[in-house]
């Protein structure tokens, strides 16, 4: 996968990448907002089929910026399993989200896109909001991390609710 927004490009993740995505990683996991995979783990979802394991650098200085997980099935569905930024407050989040928003639904036959966020990411889940996904549902105490629990957020957007909040805005 390819893909170039205004500032950014995403491409396939290469084994070069690896130190700084696990770099970003291990900060992300320490708030609680991923849980933390090894190595091996990462370079599984690279060769996977259905699969997309996707580093995203800025065009300008070709610095890395973080990386993107998603995953197809046979549904017609894709999940976006993880967004890793190291690079915050630019507005890169929006940015890398509306470039995978539109491939999804223009660029490829799905019907759904869905993800999950922990409850304590309202960051995240403001930004899911405002385009476009809907709140599905909470998953209570669905992942341990230290010494308790989080809560995961579920949320979608189907590709006809799509197609209408891109007419309106």
């Amino acid at each position: 996968m390819f893909l170039e927004t205004k500032r950014l490009k995403l491409v396939d993740t290469d084994r070069a990448y690896l130190d700084d995505i696990m770099r970003v990683e291990e900060i992300e996991s320490k708030k609680g907002y991923v849980t933390l995979w090894d190595r091996k783990e990462h370079l599984n979802a690279i060769k996977k089929d259905r699969t997309y394991h996707i580093s995203i650098f800025s065009k300008k200085d070709h610095h890395f910026v973080g990386y993107l997980l998603i995953n197809l099935d046979d549904n017609k569905n894709m999940e976006i399993m993880r967004i890793n930024l190291q690079v915050q407050n630019k507005g890169y989040g929006m940015e890398v989200l509306k470039a995978i928003i539109e491939y999804a639904f223009i660029s490829t036959d799905t019907n759904r896109l869905w993800l999950d966020v922990r409850e304590h990411n309202q960051r995240a889940i403001y930004l899911y909001k405002k385009l476009g996904f809907v709140e599905e549902g909470v998953l209570r105490e669905a992942v341990k991390f230290k010494d308790g629990f989080l809560s995961v957020v579920v949320l979608s957007i189907l590709k006809k609710e799509y197609k209408m909040w891109n007419k309106n805005r």
